[in-house]
């Protein structure tokens, strides 16, 4: 009942102007003595781990700069193996699927339509999704899920709608609709993937670490990204930063991976999460 009666209620408020009010007043430098306050609560209220970020609270000038804090070093080891396929972020597994006629079902009777998800992005045959929901206790950086080059990113404008499960289960094609970044590229053998960036209520924004660009920021849209020379990049490396949410959509050709996570599953950045099927060298 909550859940539906958050839904209904912001069926009828403006959530793009209200996110960008909260974004506003997440990146406002309080001073120090009620900004630890803020932080402490925030930590307190979601259970926050403490002792994997980087510095202390006294170091965060922001609820924003802190929501989207680095770790210390080693925090998230990231798994070996040219084969391995790793988790872009802390959260916890929605769904692993073939995609059945471009859409997966989500838990609740709602479907994703991928197609339409990945927009501009074309990825050709059939397919298989992973959908990875963030918390707001989690660690809010994504980064790459394997090696490989970036081919294109797509930014596409959209709603803000949340992005908990009860949303998920309650708003037709919910993560379609929303305001998303949509990166892909090609693995060590040329195989295709793409990493999806779902924007969600409340700040909504994303940001990234290889384009200038920050979403919900009047920013004009939709906008491509593709880079001028070949942009190689390595898993668990940095791709971008929600500033609030959200969910990651990963999109693979159909068995390309063999995966090793099942739905409902709590996950770490650089944890295994499959393997690639295939070689791992680059095409001649």
């Amino acid at each position: 009942m909550k859940d539906a009666l958050i839904v209904h209620l912001l069926a009828l408020l403006p959530r793009r102007r209200i996110s960008r009010g909260m974004g506003f007043l997440a990146r406002v430098r309080l001073f120090s003595v009620l900004n630890r306050l803020v932080l402490r609560i925030y930590a307190w209220w979601y259970a926050v781990n403490l002792d994997e970020m980087e510095g202390s609270l006294s170091d965060y000038t922001s609820l924003d700069h802190f929501f989207t804090r680095a770790l210390v070093e080693g925090a998230r080891p990231v798994a070996p193996g040219l084969d391995v396929v790793v988790s872009p972020v802390d959260g916890r597994v929605l769904l692993v699927s073939p995609v059945e006629d471009s859409r997966v079902a989500l838990p609740g009777g709602r479907h994703c339509d991928v197609s339409h998800l990945l927009g501009d992005v074309k990825l050709d045959g059939e397919l298989d999704a992973a959908i990875i929901y963030l918390a707001p206790p989690d660690y809010h950086r994504v980064h790459y899920c394997c090696d490989g080059r970036i081919l294109q990113a797509s930014y596409q404008p959209g709603r803000l709608w949340p992005v908990f499960p009860g949303a998920v289960q309650r708003v037709p094609a919910l993560f379609e609709k929303n305001e998303r970044l949509v990166v892909s590229g090609v693995n060590r053998s040329g195989t295709p993937w793409a990493s999806v960036m779902v924007g969600a209520f409340g700040v909504g924004r994303i940001s990234t670490s290889f384009w200038n660009l920050v979403t919900n920021a009047s920013w004009p849209g939709p906008s491509v990204f593709e880079p001028s020379e070949s942009l190689e990049v390595s898993k668990g490396e940095e791709m971008g930063q929600f500033h609030l949410g959200s969910t990651v959509v990963l999109v693979f050709p159909r068995s390309s991976v063999d995966w090793r996570i099942v739905p409902g599953e709590k996950l770490r950045m650089g944890q295994e999460i499959g393997v690639w099927k295939e070689s791992l060298d680059y095409p001649s």
